[in-house]
């Protein structure tokens, strides 16, 4: 399959059901949050990029991003929306951190 930013709705679709090991497609509308540049977006959204030996891989669509789908929590629905974790003893001048599947995962700026 040659894929490009430009592929049909149906081959992108299939090549992100494929590529994103972490998480379910359900649709190119489906939303994810990005916890490296703090965005949210949709599969329609999503850079393909074409690497050594024909490989293909699916990256964040923020410029400057370089997040892959290890990188990317549900959103939306209900599905680990992104919201402020504090602990009991929480100063408050700890980083936000976003829940998905019930895991608390901190936001870590780069």
């Amino acid at each position: 399959m040659s894929l490009t930013n430009k592929s049909p709705v149906q081959d992108r679709f299939a090549f992100l059901q494929q590529a994103d090991g972490h998480r379910s497609w359900h649709s190119l509308e489906d939303e994810r949050f990005c916890v490296r540049c703090l965005k949210i977006f949709n599969g329609h959204a999503l850079r393909i990029a074409r690497r050594d030996a024909g490989h293909y891989e699916v990256l964040c669509p923020t410029a400057g991003c370089d997040a892959s789908p290890l990188h990317w929590l549900y959103h939306g629905r209900g599905l680990g929306r992104a919201r402020p974790w504090r602990s009991a003893d929480d100063d408050g001048g700890s980083l936000p951190a976003i829940e998905d599947d019930g895991l608390a995962v901190p936001i870590l700026r780069h």
